[in-house]
Parts: C-alpha cells; structure tokens; sequence
C-alpha cells in the first residue's frame, strides 16, 4: 500500500491536482523485480553507462527498489497506473483470465532462424498506455539512473495527458518495439538495467531492459516511418510482436537495435 504519512499538499505530476502525494512511488513496477529475482539483499541493478560501456565493456551495479518520493497522489499511483501494470504483468507474464486470454504464436524464420513471437487480442488501450507509464515515469524522476531517460516538456506533457485521459494515441505516436532475451541462457535474468538514449538522423529512441525484455520507446514526434515497424510495433487491433534475441547475443544485439555499436 504507498505511503502518504506527513506528506505536504503538492500537484500531482498526473492528475495536476493539489494532493497529499504519497512517499514512495515506484519508477519500475514492482512487478518486474519479482520476476527477474532481485528481491534478495545480493542481488543488484545492473548499471550500463553507455560510453563507459562501448569504451570498456565493463557495467556497474546499483541497489534495487527505484523509487520517487512525492511525485503522484494515491488515487493515481494506486489506481490510475496500478490497473495498468495489473494488465500489463499479466500480458508479459500470464495470468490473464480465459475470456481476456491472449492468443500468440511462435515462429521461425526458415533462411536465418530468426524467432519471434506474435501476441493477438490485445487491449490496445491498457498494454500501450501501461508501456508509456514506463517512459513518462523514468522521465520524470530526478534520480541519476534515469538521467537518459528525459524527454522534451512537450512530450512529457503529451504523455501525462494520453495516460490521465487513458488515450493510446494513434500508431505513430511514441510507438514501441518488444524484444526478449528469456531465451538466451546465456544472459542474466536479473537484468533491470539503467535506461539508454540514443538518436540517429531521423529518430530518437529510449531503451530500456526489464526482466528479460527490452523496450525499445520511439519518441521522435509524429514519427514518419512507421511502415519500418508496422508488424512489431502494437497495433489498434491489438496486436503485437516480440522479437527473440538470438542465443549469446544479447547486450550486443540490444546496444545494436539502439543505434549505439
């Protein structure tokens, strides 16, 4: 239950009303340590400071359990983004019931091997808004981790509004692509790591690796080539695709898809 004990009257960062906010307001769900096993006092963030890493190869470690303190009011940290990481844990990791269960299936491609995933019956609204609640989080926090995470005010403001108004957007706003390290025994499940920006000529993107996925956040405005993802991105239709990096290759793989090696 959040905390709102001798918390002062402020503007809600969501609801923009003048509330008691509460004391601990977490940045990445809870949901997300629970299932990469970092609930253990041995157990870390893996820390991946972008140049230091494409320089060295070496990554950092930070405690678990991000969080921010009077930043949302209890209705909306409780309620308004609670309904939505309900849906979205239960879309990523099951547990559904059968009358919203989500069809996917699995393939192959037969000339490189390439897998991946395609999620169907999807609720567009709830899986979409529950993915930008990530962003708009880690963007508004002032603690270090999340320091590549910031957008302009612009978006930001875009963003508060499409989850207060529980408004998903069209396709090309803030699209998002899905990839999945879960099968690569080769990478540690307990990856929760520091969000990475990166930008190329025409679009600007967000990176971020929770418990075996890797969200990849476009936040170029009005983006213009959304036939380059089309077929991963969600859809309206409630439709999606998770791409499964191959075995070995992960940290390679995500900083490639990032634009950064």
């Amino acid at each position: 239950m959040a905390k709102i004990e001798n918390s002062k009257i402020k503007k809600c960062n969501l609801c923009q009303q003048e509330k008691k906010l509460i004391t601990k307001s977490h940045i990445i769900p809870e949901f997300f340590y629970r299932e990469a096993g970092v609930y253990n006092e041995k157990h870390y963030m893996y820390k991946i400071e972008t140049q230091r890493y494409l320089r060295t190869g070496e990554v950092s470690y930070v405690p678990t359990g991000e969080y921010e303190s009077e930043i949302l009011c209890e209705d909306c940290d409780n309620n308004r983004i609670g309904e939505l990481e309900t849906y979205g844990s239960k879309v990523l990791y099951g547990g559904l019931s059968p009358e919203k269960n989500i069809k996917f299936t699995n393939y192959r491609n037969p000339f490189d091997g390439f897998e991946y995933t395609i999620f169907e019956n999807v609720d567009y609204k709830q899986f979409k808004l529950f993915l930008l609640s990530l962003l708009w989080r880690a963007a508004i926090s002032k603690r270090k981790t999340f320091k590549e995470a910031q957008i302009s005010i612009k978006n930001e403001e875009k963003l508060r509004k499409m989850i207060f108004t529980r408004d998903a957007g069209e396709i090309n706003n803030f699209p998002i692509v899905i990839l999945s390290y879960l099968r690569d025994n080769a990478a540690p499940t307990d990856l929760i790591a520091q969000p990475i920006k990166s930008s190329t000529i025409d679009k600007d993107l967000i990176t971020m690796m929770l418990a075996g996925f890797v969200f990849v956040f476009n936040i170029t405005n009005n983006y213009k080539e959304i036939s380059e993802i089309k077929d991963v991105t969600i859809t309206p239709e409630g439709k999606f695709t998770v791409l499964h990096i191959p075995k070995g290759k992960t940290l390679n793989f995500i900083l490639k898809y990032a634009n950064l090696k």
